[in-house]
């Protein structure tokens, strides 16, 4: 709920700064759905692209597992070529 003016004021007195500190909270929530949103909408873009074929979820993805006493085999890989998409290292 935002209030435009004090308890303590008439409602024809407005408080200027709790008017603008309520404005701001308001403004960085606007701001924050916007970023939602954009996200949203890339996220659809990229689903859609996958779908038509434009982008290779095989070449993003790749089932390089190493683990951790295999770490040179990993960076040898990566600076070969041979991961594409990502790797991952497990360190249990």
């Amino acid at each position: 709920m935002i209030r435009l003016f004090k308890r303590n004021k008439s409602k024809a007195e407005f408080d200027i700064s709790e008017i603008q500190r309520n404005f701001e909270s308001f403004q960085r929530l606007l701001e924050c759905n916007n970023e939602a949103l954009k996200l949203m909408n890339e996220l659809e873009e990229n689903v859609k692209a996958v779908e038509d074929g434009i982008v290779d979820l095989k070449l993003l993805v790749t089932n390089k597992d190493y683990t951790l006493d295999k770490l040179e085999n990993a960076i040898h890989d990566l600076e070969a070529g041979k991961i594409l998409g990502r790797a991952t290292i497990s360190i249990v």
